[in-house]
């Protein structure tokens, strides 16, 4: 795994690579600012109670609310990320796979068209296994350091399937991608905590879609050298 993602952080310097990198922060913010826009709006309308009791000034309730509202939003926008990098996943990962496979494997191999449809159940799928099972956490996010291993893990597995269907589905039918990723589940899920990391830092989140989608690039073939699919 370390030899991947030394290889996948390698991508950045791979010339043309950059153009991919800016398009998907692009993406990225389409997605964000209006989400941004509409958090802030929502926040301003927190009415004040300037409340005054017992003949003491109880504005200060203003501002832990107002701090208590930001906190939620800084949150919302972490598990955001996951579901905005797989958006744009879908539009790069050719791209990506393309130049990694170019690079490090001498050409693409024998390669198939995924439908709309396969793409779509992989998206459909992930996103509401994604809002279902965080839901179903939630109480668990607000245990200090239990959140940390359970936001990792959980999402880890999550964003892992989703990252190698999207990079699989290139080369196999839906079905074969399926037994792949249950035959090699602990491979796979290691690099979803990966990317889910790489997603959790600010700023390094911008790229992590494509540094993910590289990564489970070298995942897939690594497993294809080792007769593992």
């Amino acid at each position: 795994m370390f030899n991947n993602i030394t290889r996948a952080l390698a991508m950045f310097l791979v010339p043309g690579t950059w153009g991919v990198i800016f398009l998907s922060i692009a993406v990225t913010a389409l997605c964000f600012v209006p989400l941004f826009a509409g958090a802030s709006w929502g926040i301003s309308q927190i009415p004040e109670a300037g409340w005054t009791l017992f003949g003491w000034n109880w504005t200060w309730v203003d501002n832990v609310l107002e701090a208590i509202a930001t906190l939620v939003v800084a949150v919302l926008f972490i598990f955001l990320l996951i579901p905005v990098s797989a958006i744009t996943l879908g539009f790069f990962v050719e791209v990506i796979a393309n130049k990694v496979e170019d690079r490090w494997y001498g050409g693409r191999g024998e390669l198939r068209e995924p439908s709309i449809g396969e793409v779509l159940i992989v998206v459909i799928r992930f996103f509401a296994a994604l809002i279902f099972l965080n839901l179903l956490v939630l109480p668990l996010y607000f245990v200090p350091i239990l959140n940390v291993f359970v936001y990792v893990v959980l999402n880890g597995m999550l964003v892992g399937r989703e990252f190698f269907e999207m990079v699989a589905l290139r080369h196999l039918p839906p079905q074969e991608v399926k037994a792949a990723r249950k035959k090699n589940r602990f491979t796979i899920f290691s690099a979803g905590v990966v990317t889910t990391l790489a997603l959790s830092i600010p700023a390094v989140n911008f790229v992590a879609p494509v540094f993910g989608a590289a990564l489970m690039v070298h995942v897939y073939k690594g497993l294809v050298a080792n007769e593992r699919l």
